[in-house]
């Protein structure tokens, strides 16, 4: 659950592939509007990448609306991945805005 008006982050782990070999990377957020970051804003770890939200992105998701999260990344030898579509439920927020 994504809750409007949080700073989430959104991180995948991996098994197989090391972060350090990725070359690009797109985090896509779909719902009624489209979010997308990249790998300039991409944090990596041992085994894991992740983005962080701030709160006017988060506000601009849709309450009660499912919105689906997808990496696509491309690694250093050239192939291509793409992470299955999770789907997420908006949460609502009593105050709205940024706090």
């Amino acid at each position: 659950m994504i809750i409007r008006g949080t700073t989430p982050t959104i991180k995948f782990t991996f098994n197989v592939v090391d972060p350090a070999n990725i070359a690009a990377a797109y985090l896509t957020i779909t719902g009624q509007t489209v979010t997308e970051k990249d790998i300039s804003t991409m944090t990596r770890g041992e085994d894991f990448v992740s983005w962080d939200f701030s709160q006017e992105e988060t506000l601009a998701f849709p309450a009660g609306k499912e919105v689906a999260i997808q990496l696509r990344y491309r690694t250093n030898d050239g192939k291509a991945y793409a992470t299955r579509r999770i789907r997420e439920t908006v949460a609502d927020v009593d105050k709205e805005g940024v706090i």
